[in-house]
């Protein structure tokens, strides 16, 4: 990828860029006195601009991140067609900073890729996660209970399986179940159905 880093005070940025990869992902060693936000924005074929997704990453003198993201998902329910990439932080350095692209084989190949590309906070890899009320918590990034709010697709007819699979071995809870047991044999899941949820047309009847 042809990428131009471009610094500033308190910010780091890309050039716009274009990307049909399966995965990019950016590679950052930094210093900052807050946290760093990582940011991605995407462009339509106007050139309108508008947030992606941004995650934190913990205010650090020696700090290492790896961010990820699905540029074709971004391009399917965003109309993106290119993207830039932000590091902001109070008293932001930047020591290295590069953005490269993977796809799905190469990933499956390489199952640490994303095991050890997180945050560490105590010694437990994670990442933020901000919650409702703005309480922000670390969530493991390799999970040891997993919750599956799911409709028919997790359910399926009679409880057996997923509705649209083949063979109980098939569904999509199986596959996610058994991908994360060949990372953590001992995690734990749960299945909770979730139409109510899913069929909520207000605020209101989501909470209820």
């Amino acid at each position: 990828m042809d990428i131009q880093i471009l610094t500033k005070e308190n910010e780091a940025s890309t050039s716009r860029f274009d990307s049909i990869a399966d995965t990019v992902k950016v590679t950052a060693k930094y210093s900052s006195k807050t946290d760093v936000n990582v940011t991605v924005w995407c462009f339509d074929g106007q050139g309108n601009k508008c947030e992606g997704y941004t995650q934190a990453y913990p205010a650090s003198d020696d700090g290492e991140l790896v961010f990820c993201f699905d540029p074709v998902s971004f391009s399917v329910y965003q109309n993106a067609e290119t993207f830039e990439i932000t590091l902001t932080a109070d008293g932001l350095t930047i020591a290295s900073f590069s953005v490269s692209e993977e796809n799905n084989a190469a990933i499956s190949e390489n199952d640490e890729t994303f095991v050890n590309t997180t945050v560490t906070e105590d010694g437990e890899k994670g990442v933020y996660v901000t919650q409702i009320s703005g309480e922000r918590i670390v969530v493991p990034r390799v999970p040891k209970k997993v919750l599956f709010v799911g409709n028919s697709l997790v359910f399926g007819m009679f409880g057996a399986y997923g509705m649209c699979s083949s063979a109980p071995d098939k569904d999509y809870y199986h596959h996610v179940t058994e991908h994360i047991r060949k990372i953590n044999p001992s995690c734990t899941f749960f299945k909770q159905h979730g139409a109510e949820f899913e069929h909520a047309e207000t605020l209101e009847a989501v909470d209820e």
